[in-house]
């Protein structure tokens, strides 16, 4: 029982108020046995810093025992030993280094009329250490206008947090700098709902109940140590012909616009946003479509720099799948093929409801839901948000060995969305010509179309209208498109991804694109 336990702190009943809290509590455990029965005759407790300099003094005469019902008896011993747990009140300003700190206990008997000198001597010292190493951080997020959802909209308030893993003697414990109070009067409410989504390899997980989250079993107590400094970063995805990032090369064959080409597809993070936002914030501005957020925790200990990250992509150019060292100074270009390198994805849905949609529930939920989409790479065959390089083309001869499923195509990002939607599909569409039968869509005319419905040509492509503009000479509708190749004399920068644009009807129509409405089948 010889050890430091972090206890608590102060809030000043301000808990939403972090500036005012001027202390820590740690519980020194101790046991102090005497040959005589005779209690200490005085005693105190010495705080050391990480470099082993003296920075607080405590009478252990006047500190309350939380064993002994918070009474000041830590001097009392006896021949067998008497436990002690003295709460020790520490503020905040000593401990501002990172590090190892020693809580040492100072005895003196009351033995000086035994004693040949008739001196009182000191009790043999056992040392308790509390050690504020880091070990890893990860990031989380949770939705505070509805906790359970995960996929949140523009309208809603997002909390963002880094929360940090210490490894002691003691065990192994998870701290915070910025806490969280919602129903509970702790310094951190965790009742399961913050979520980590993308991270483990980004697998494709329709059951929300299912996403990666903090254990609603992990206590997060308040970081107890000294200045952090903290550098995070917004990415956004993107793809890249990977001419001139690496020798690993993918074949893509387009048949855009009737012409064969090779192309070669690389996902990668273009340079980073960054956020100046401490350990957290409670109100991420988040931005429409997909994000994905890291975070680098960065601290001194006797002169050394110290670093860790949450999961991110190495930056730099291709790297093979080891661990290797990182350049910070380069930007993310890098294949993310290991669990360890995907950061916490935000992937946020328009809550506006336009003014041109209608009031079909599950239409208005399939734009808000594709709307998610937005930002995500493209994928020939792709049909989740993903992120992963596709480094290996793999056996064309079955779907899922062909290709890895991250990113979406025309096909996968309207599945995706109709699937969250609810339109319960009895099988999912994985070709425009599965998309256009009577299973998933009915055609309809050019005049009946309206938001939620799709422009399609078997075979080749499919969009999903998102608004009908101009007038009824001139339409022009914007549409949801995800698409791995521009179309001749228009920049390759707006695709790629899954993006918004605007388009004359007639465009599509010239190109033997008909609209269809989805169908959706009873739960």
């Amino acid at each position: 029982m010889l050890y430091a336990e972090y206890w608590g702190y102060d809030d000043r009943e301000t808990p939403e108020d972090e500036t005012d809290d001027e202390h820590l509590y740690f519980i020194r455990w101790y046991v102090l046995k005497d040959s005589l029965n005779t209690n200490a005759h005085r005693g105190e407790i010495w705080l050391f810093d990480p470099e082993l300099q003296r920075i607080g003094t405590w009478d252990l005469a006047q500190l309350p025992c939380v064993d002994h019902q918070d009474q000041p008896d830590g001097l009392t011993a006896s021949a067998s030993g008497v436990r002690h747990g003295v709460l020790v009140r520490v503020p905040v300003s000593l401990m501002v280094t990172p590090g190892e700190y020693l809580f040492m206990v100072h005895a003196v008997d009351d033995h000086a009329a035994e004693e040949k000198h008739h001196r009182r001597k000191f009790a043999l010292p056992l040392n308790a250490q509390l050690h504020v190493e880091i070990d890893k951080v990860r990031v989380y997020y949770r939705n505070l206008t509805e906790r359970a959802r995960a996929y949140p909209f523009t309208t809603d308030t997002v909390a963002l947090r880094a929360i940090v893993w210490v490894r002691t003697r003691q065990g192994y414990y998870a701290f915070c700098g910025m806490g969280f109070r919602n129903s509970s009067s702790g310094w951190f409410e965790n009742d399961g709902y913050w979520f980590a989504t993308g991270t483990d390899g980004d697998p494709i997980i329709w059951n929300e109940d299912s996403l990666p989250r903090l254990d609603a079993a992990q206590r997060v107590y308040r970081w107890p140590g000294g200045m952090l400094h903290f550098s995070w970063y917004r990415l956004t995805h993107s793809v890249d012909s990977e001419q001139n990032l690496s020798f690993k090369q993918t074949d893509f064959k387009c048949t855009c616009n009737n012409r064969a080409e090779h192309i070669h597809r690389y996902y990668y993070y273009p340079p980073f946003t960054s956020l100046s936002i401490g350990w957290g914030t409670d109100a991420l501005p988040v931005a429409l479509g997909t994000s994905r957020y890291a975070v680098r925790v960065i601290w001194w200990v006797r002169g050394q720099r110290r670093v860790v990250a949450s999961p991110a992509p190495a930056p730099g150019r291709y790297q093979s799948p080891n661990p290797s060292p990182v350049n910070w100074d380069l930007t993310w270009s890098q294949n993310c093929d290991e669990r360890e390198e995907y950061p916490v994805r935000i992937s946020v849905r328009n809550g506006e409801i336009d003014n041109s949609w209608q009031a079909d529930p599950l239409r208005r939920s399939y734009l808000q839901w594709l709307t998610s989409c937005l930002g995500v790479p493209y994928e020939w065959g792709g049909r989740w948000y993903g992120g992963k390089a596709e480094d290996v083309r793999g056996d064309a001869s079955g779907y899922d060995n062909a290709y890895n499923g991250y990113g979406f195509d025309c096909v996968g990002v309207v599945n995706a969305a109709a699937k969250r939607a609810g339109y319960n599909w009895p099988l999912e569409p994985y070709t425009v010509s599965a998309l256009v039968t009577e299973t998933y869509s009915i055609p309809i005319t050019w005049e009946q179309r309206e938001p939620g419905d799709i422009l399609a040509r078997a075979g080749v492509h499919v969009v999903t209208i998102y608004r009908v503009n101009g007038t009824a000479t001139n339409p022009t509708d914007e549409v949801l498109d995800a698409h791995g190749a521009a179309p001749e004399g228009e920049p390759q920068s707006l695709y790629n991804t899954t993006h918004r644009c605007p388009k004359n009807a007639s465009y599509w129509r010239d190109r033997g694109f008909r609209p269809y409405r989805l169908k959706s089948y009873p739960q």
